[in-house]
């Protein structure tokens, strides 16, 4: 009996061997005559958009003839299967007043949009941001043509500054680049506000001025991020984000983005450190202002346990919060027990009363809109200016609140 069970063992162990044996044949049989479909060729399609980037297949491909004139994008680091975005940035500069963007602020921006959440065809992350400045630029190829250039020095253009800024922008902006370019101006200011910049949302035009005796950095590395903070911001504009990402109303404590002017010129609190350059990369929770739980703080994404925010209390004080999703005291009384009605984000109405709303937000980075104006197409955009930004008396004031809490 024992002898039969061996025998038994041994011829199932070896049928089953033969099986898999058997398997692994058939499947080696099946690869081999199942043949392998590479990815389509987007160049083969010139007239899709295969990365969303609002710019057609073929423009990416190679040079291209326009009405305008010739336009070769591949020549600049355009790929048909990963996101780009193109500007160039004129500027103003003398001896005493030096508004070029550096190099430290160009590779800062380039940088927050190589991060990007966002996952290409390619298989790679991020967006490249192609910034023609002439010397101090950002993935353009070594031999490929720079146009950004240095313009005429002005004190300040008028309060709406966009006749003058198309005025230099025909002299010194090649036309057929504006089928494919933002075009920018690192000008000294405008009007009488010592406004930061203007921008048209959904355009593909934008001013950056820190050039009002108001903008004085503290340091070179402050210069920087003030200009690549602002850059962004702008450019943000054309990209189809408000201040308050999807709406105008601003400082609100959860939408954790540069457009939002809480964190423009200081950057985002990421883990307890002030500095972060970024959109909104995650949507928090809306927040009704009319009933606040304090004890839910802001909810959302586990990444936003990384985030830290500012609100604006009842004594118009403005208190730093590290982790958002650890509670929140609205109301600033020294506890989280609170279900309170409060206005968070400082906005009021005509007549000075305090507005009450529901803080709507969104992840900026999924909501950009690329074809901004003319880019990509033949007709323009409808568009609209985002109006005078935040100057230097309206950040000084800003941080004034910060020392009430302190």
């Amino acid at each position: 009996m024992a002898t039969l069970a061996r025998l038994s063992r041994d011829f199932s162990v070896r049928t089953l061997a033969g099986l898999v044996a058997l398997l692994g044949a058939l499947l080696l049989v099946a690869d081999a005559t199942v043949p392998v479909v590479a990815a389509p060729d987007p160049c083969a399609n010139p007239g899709g958009d295969l990365d969303r980037d609002g710019l057609p297949n073929g423009w990416e491909c190679g040079p291209v003839k326009l009405p305008e004139g010739r336009l070769n994008l591949k020549r600049l680091g355009a790929k048909p299967d990963r996101r780009d975005i193109f500007i160039e940035c004129d500027y103003m500069k003398t001896a005493a007043k030096d508004l070029q963007p550096t190099q430290e602020a160009l590779d800062q921006v380039a940088g927050m949009f190589a991060n990007a959440p966002l996952r290409n065809p390619d298989g790679s992350w991020g967006i490249t941001l192609h910034i023609d400045a002439g010397r101090h630029s950002v993935n353009i190829p070594a031999g490929a043509p720079r146009k950004g250039n240095r313009i005429p020095y002005e004190v300040r253009w008028p309060q709406y500054p966009f006749g003058k800024f198309y005025r230099v922008k025909a002299k010194h902006f090649v036309p057929v680049r504006n089928r494919a370019f933002h075009y920018c101006v690192f000008a000294s200011a405008y009007g009488k506000t010592g406004s930061s910049g203007i921008a048209f949302i959904r355009g593909n035009d934008f001013i950056v001025t820190l050039g009002d005796e108001g903008w004085v950095p503290g340091s070179d590395a402050m210069w920087s991020f003030w200009q690549a903070s602002t850059l962004a911001h702008e450019l943000g504009h054309n990209l189809g984000l408000e201040h308050g990402g999807p709406d105008s109303y601003n400082y609100k404590p959860n939408y954790l983005s540069v457009m939002n002017y809480a964190y423009q010129l200081d950057g985002l609190i990421k883990d307890g450190e002030l500095g972060t350059m970024d959109y909104a990369r995650t949507r928090a929770a809306d927040l009704n202002e009319r009933r606040l739980v304090e004890k839910k703080g802001i909810a959302g994404p586990k990444l936003l346990a990384r985030y830290g925010t500012r609100w604006v209390c009842p004594d118009s004080s403005v208190p730093t919060d590290t982790n958002v999703r650890n509670g929140i005291d609205w109301n600033c009384d020294g506890d989280l027990d609170d279900t309170v009605s409060q206005n968070i984000n400082g906005d009021i109405g005509a007549q000075d009363e305090p507005l009450l709303m529901r803080l709507v937000v969104w992840n900026d980075w999924k909501n950009l809109f690329y074809p901004g104006g003319p880019i990509g197409t033949d007709s323009e955009t409808p568009v609209r200016t985002s109006g005078p930004e935040i100057t230097a008396e309206d950040l000084r004031a800003w941080k004034a609140r910060f020392a009430q809490r302190e």
